[in-house]
């Protein structure tokens, strides 16, 4: 299903067009397109190029899917199951030497922008939960 924004100025199509489903259809992610999510997340820039986002996944029918929906609460939990991919992005808060990142939650939420465009260019849909 497509959805555009109705925008006061011109903005980029991708960006017009992503939304947060919480319904879902039977289609699974292709291997290519999930992995072509993570490498757009990978060239996100980051505070000394740190990169401290990591992310655990599991597709529908996968022992490590239900592992991940038992994360989430119960309200968000009842409409996830029905995704094709449930993804865990989590921010490391140190820097290599031990001390303390700043800028690492920032630069997670730069990642997922970045990774949820680039699903949005491939007919995907992410849908985000904050949970802290």
């Amino acid at each position: 299903m497509a959805k555009t924004a109705s925008t006061r100025y011109p903005i980029l199509t991708h960006i017009a067009e992503r939304w947060s489903p919480r319904a879902f259809d039977d289609r699974l992610v292709a291997p290519d397109d999930l992995m072509a999510l993570f490498e757009a997340a990978r060239w996100t820039s980051s505070c000394f190029n740190a990169q401290p986002w990591r992310f655990v996944y599991a597709n529908r029918g996968e022992p490590g899917f239900a592992t991940l929906l038992s994360c989430l609460r119960d309200t968000n939990a009842s409409w996830a199951q029905h995704a094709a991919v449930l993804v865990i992005a989590v921010a490391k808060a140190t820097h290599e030497d031990g001390s303390p990142n700043g800028h690492a939650i920032h630069d997670l939420g730069q990642a997922m922008a970045t990774l949820t465009l680039e699903a949005t260019a491939r007919g995907l849909h992410v849908h985000q939960i904050h949970h802290l």
